[in-house]
C-alpha cells in the first residue's frame, strides 16, 4: 500500500507490555519502516510511557526525533498533542518529518504553540533522501 500522492502518519503508543509477537520481530519491524521511509512520504513515530522509548524505538528502526516518552498519566495529553501535529502536517507540503515526536512533545508541554511554530519544528526533519533511519 502506497499512493505516492498520499502522506502516510503511523503511530506508535505503548507502555511496554504485552510485546511478545511471534509474527513480528524487531528486525522485521525495522525493515518494513526502511523500506516505507525509502519511498519518501512515510512517517513512522514511537510515543512510550515510562519506558525505554529510545532504545525499544532504536531497536525497530525509528529515528530520534520520532522517539519520545512521557509519563502514562499524560498518555491522553500526547495524544490530543499528536493529533494537532498531524493536522499541521496535513495542512503543509511536508512529505515526511524525522521530528514528528520531537514535534509532538513540544506541543503537548506548550499547547499555545502556534501552527507556525509547530510546522517549522516538524520540518526541521522534512528530509528528501531515505536516511532518516539507521
Amino acid at each position: 500500500m502506497n499512493d505516492a500522492d498520499d502522506r502516510y502518519i503511523v503511530i506508535t503508543f505503548t507502555d511496554g507490555h504485552e510485546n511478545a509477537s511471534r509474527e513480528w520481530t524487531k528486525e522485521k519491524v525495522a525493515a518494513l519502516l526502511k523500506e516505507r521511509e525509502a519511498l519518501g512520504n512515510w512517517t513512522f513515530a514511537f510515543f512510550g510511557a515510562e519506558i525505554d522509548a529510545w532504545g525499544e524505538a532504536g531497536d525497530m528502526g525509528y529515528a530520534a526525533g520520532n522517539t519520545s516518552t512521557h509519563r502514562r498519566v499524560d498518555t491522553l495529553g500526547m495524544m490530543s498533542a499528536t493529533g494537532r501535529a498531524a493536522s499541521v502536517m496535513s495542512r503543509s507540503s511536508m512529505r515526511r518529518s524525522a521530528e514528528y515526536a520531537a514535534t509532538a512533545n513540544a506541543v503537548m508541554l506548550d499547547p499555545k504553540l502556534s501552527d507556525a511554530e509547530i510546522e517549522r519544528r516538524l520540518a526541521e526533519g522534512d528530509v528528501d533522501d531515505a536516511s532518516v533511519t539507521s
